[in-house]
């Protein structure tokens, strides 16, 4: 019995980590770094509470956790969690992205954008991307013209590019995996 295809969403100061709850298992055991052996340092979580908020919510800390989660089940008489602990382990970095863009009038039929970007994590170089899209604001990665951003993002280092589009271009900024990293 393993917990596989775990993944996590954030929604605002939450964090709400889903997974494939293995067929008649009726709770899990989850801890979190620091990592103890210890049973009552984790949190027992039932398939009723998994049901009701549609996964395990737990709040949102800056940084990297761990989470360990593990089948909680009777044998012989006695409360067991079964260790499959390489295939139960999810490592969650939350990292705040901040983004500005600012518009300035180029020559012509041209215009610049100043986009800067700052993160209290450090973000690799694949993950932000942004759009340029012509008559309006992308709605999404898939709407308009994608361009990687191409840098890795240091923490408290502020980056900054310009990008020149024509007049009627707009220019939005993304992230590409928001499982991770949320959204900007």
């Amino acid at each position: 019995m393993q917990i596989n295809n775990i993944k996590c969403h954030e929604d605002g100061n939450k964090l709400k980590i889903t997974f494939d709850w293995p067929i008649g298992l009726q709770q899990v055991y989850i801890f979190t770094l620091p990592y103890t052996n210890n049973i009552d340092d984790g949190k027992l979580y039932t398939l009723q509470e998994y049901k009701k908020l549609g996964g395990y919510v737990t709040e949102k800390k800056p940084g990297e956790t761990n989470y360990y989660i593990y089948p909680y089940v009777h044998q012989d008489g006695e409360c067991v969690i079964i260790d499959h602990h390489t295939n139960s382990v999810k490592h969650i970095v939350v990292t705040k992205i901040s983004c500005q863009i600012r518009e300035k009038a180029g020559l012509g039929k041209y215009k610049n954008h100043y986009i800067t970007l700052e993160a209290n994590y450090p973000v690799p170089d694949n993950i932000i991307c942004y759009i340029k899209k012509k008559g309006d604001p992308s709605r999404d990665i898939n709407d308009g013209t994608l361009y990687y951003w191409g840098d890795i993002i240091q923490p408290a280092q502020p980056v900054t590019r310009i990008v020149s589009t024509l007049k009627d271009e707009y220019i939005s900024v993304f992230v590409r995996n928001e499982e991770l990293y949320g959204v900007i």
